[in-house]
């Protein structure tokens, strides 16, 4: 029944508890919500550190690492991977993995990758040969393991591969020379 500035400027003493007590609850949350987004940013921050790493270590590794979806798109390769294969980002992205492989070596390893999708489980140690966008032919051995999405569904595949050409032509050599001793 009274104006309103006279009831701002006098507030009766349940009024005064009202608001203090209405206060109170915004200093809580206000407190609780400054404390949370806090806390956000501080895991955030540690998280886009992390991913910095690892970005950074998967560039810098000597191996070539990769990954590809669920149809053998290549997603995401290191400058290592591009290199052993001779292509760029942008031709990888657009490249069929089949094209890399001969006749012979497309059905193993066309196998190899239905068997990760299947099982769900790791190969380690799959060699076969690679050509080159420049024509050249390279061993290679990789490792291929499953990328879930968040319902544990297969979603594509990532590896390591390596270049084991030097290898195998150093162990051929060594085979010919015994052979012929």
């Amino acid at each position: 029944g009274r104006p309103f500035v006279e009831q701002f400027l006098h507030p009766d003493f349940n009024e005064i508890l009202s608001r203090l007590l209405v206060l109170s609850f915004f200093m809580i949350f206000g407190s609780h919500v400054g404390y949370t987004i806090r806390q956000r940013q501080k895991a955030d921050e540690a998280l886009a550190g992390s991913e910095e790493k690892h970005r950074i270590t998967i560039e810098n590794i000597e191996d070539g690492y990769y990954e590809t979806d669920r149809n053998g798109r290549f997603i995401l390769s290191n400058d290592s991977f591009r290199r052993i294969l001779g292509y760029s980002t942008n031709q990888l992205h657009e490249l069929d993995y089949q094209r890399m492989l001969t006749p012979a070596e497309t059905q193993k390893v066309v196998g190899a990758f239905e068997k990760v999708h299947q099982t769900g489980r790791a190969i380690k140690d799959l060699a076969f040969i690679v050509v080159r966008k420049d024509g050249a032919r390279r061993w290679v051995e990789t490792s291929v393991s499953p990328i879930v999405d968040l319902h544990g569904k297969p979603d594509g595949f990532r590896g390591i591969l390596r270049d084991v050409t030097r290898r195998r032509q150093a162990d051929a050599l060594k085979q010919e020379k015994m052979a012929a001793e």
